[in-house]
Formats: C-alpha cells, sequence, structure tokens
C-alpha cells in the first residue's frame, strides 16, 4: 500500500522566515512522536499502520490543533526570549556596576589624601619652611629699624657700640 502523506507542515508553517510556525512543527512532531510511541506501548508486536496514524493526523490537521500547536510555539519562544532578556539584564546591570565600582575607585584614588607618613613629612618641611620665612622677616624688619650691627647684637645679646675715634686727653 502507497504511503499517504500529510500535508501538514503548510498548514502550520505560513512561511519561510514564520519561525513559531516552525517551532509549531516540531510540537506537532513531537506528538506524532508520542502518539506512535504509545501505540507501540499498547501492542509492542504490532507496526503502526497508516491506518492507525490517520486518526492522530485528522485530529492534529484541525484548525484548532493548528493554533494549538503556534499557541505553544509561542508561548516557548516567549519564555526563551524572556529568560534571554532577563540574563543579558543581569549581565549587562552587572558589567555597568563593575564598570562604576572601576570608574569610582579611579576618582576616589585621585583625591585620596596622600599615606600618613608622607603627610607627616609634609607637615615637618612645611613648618620650618614657615619659621624659616618668619625668622627672615622678622630679621628684616629689625635690621631696617636698628641697622646692622643693631640687629646682630639683639640677635646674640650683645651690645654693639660704634668706634669712636681717640683723641688725646684735654689738659
Amino acid at each position: 500500500m502507497p504511503r499517504k502523506f500529510n500535508y501538514i507542515y503548510s498548514s502550520i508553517v505560513r512561511g519561510e522566515d514564520d519561525f513559531i510556525g516552525k517551532l509549531a512543527y516540531t510540537i506537532y512532531k513531537e506528538d506524532k512522536i508520542n502518539f506512535i510511541a504509545e501505540l507501540k506501548a499498547k501492542n509492542p508486536q504490532k507496526e503502526v499502520s497508516e491506518k492507525d496514524l490517520s486518526q492522530f493526523h485528522q485530529i492534529s490537521s484541525s484548525e484548532s490543533a493548528i493554533e494549538r500547536y503556534r499557541r505553544s510555539a509561542e508561548f516557548i519562544l516567549q519564555q526563551f526570549l524572556d529568560n534571554s532578556l532577563e540574563l543579558a539584564i543581569e549581565e549587562a546591570t552587572e558589567e555597568i556596576k563593575n564598570n562604576h565600582i572601576i570608574l569610582l575607585e579611579s576618582v576616589v584614588d585621585k583625591i585620596k589624601p596622600p599615606k600618613f607618613w608622607a603627610s607627616v613629612w609634609q607637615n615637618v618641611v612645611a613648618s620650618f619652611a614657615l619659621s624659616a620665612i618668619i625668622a627672615l622677616f622678622i630679621i628684616v624688619i629689625t635690621f631696617t629699624t636698628d641697622g646692622f650691627w643693631g640687629t646682630l647684637g639683639k640677635l646674640f645679646n650683645l651690645e654693639i657700640k660704634p668706634k669712636t675715634e681717640l683723641t688725646s686727653p684735654k689738659k
């Protein structure tokens, strides 16, 4: 007996780019395989015939069955896309978080104060420099008012008098 073909593919798949239709056809094929497996489980010695499959073909070729296959395919595809998008969002969120951490670390490193001992040495040097400037300022002011010898005398707590000419004693 020649094999009878079922042209359900063209009923389920509506075009070459109909991904949902192609996915629906795989669901149909899975149902067909399960139907054949059930028949073989009931009667393992008997081969499945075209007559056995005709009932399955009638039911699966109905408009409601085709729509059920397409809805199932849409649901599977939607689940797949939801999972894919959720994963992509998680990965993007993690990448953004990591990039923010790197960016914040680089900004904080630029404004972070130096290490403790480095700042101590900076303060010591700054204190000596300030003391030297103040001492120089005081010396300059004192020099301008007391003159050079007066300033030296005050610095070393000495009394410096100007040299007077020696004259002979008066008679």
